[in-house]
């Protein structure tokens, strides 16, 4: 895995990326010390308008997850000031 969204307590929103059909990748929340409750990520699909609509939410309880859509995609940080977390993907 890869830093999609470097490791920080502020929000943050990473660059689009685009799966073509039958692509996959995997997204996952990275933390030094495991990811406390608060610690949350949108991963956004970009419509034909060019607006971004929720698909999926990282958080403590699901911190990974296996996207295999085609499409435009992004994802979207949330803040946590007491625990700095990113967003990795493969």
């Amino acid at each position: 895995m890869a830093s999609y969204i470097e490791t920080s307590t502020a929000a943050s929103s990473g660059e689009d990326f685009t799966l073509a059909p039958g692509a996959s990748t995997t997204l996952s929340l990275s933390g030094a010390a495991g990811i406390p409750a608060g610690c949350t990520a949108r991963i956004e699909i970009k419509s034909a308008a060019e607006t971004y609509q929720v698909i999926g939410l990282l958080s403590k309880d699901s911190p990974a997850l296996v996207l295999q859509a085609a499409g435009t995609f992004r994802v979207v940080k949330g803040s946590n000031p007491d625990f700095p977390f990113g967003v990795e993907r493969d």
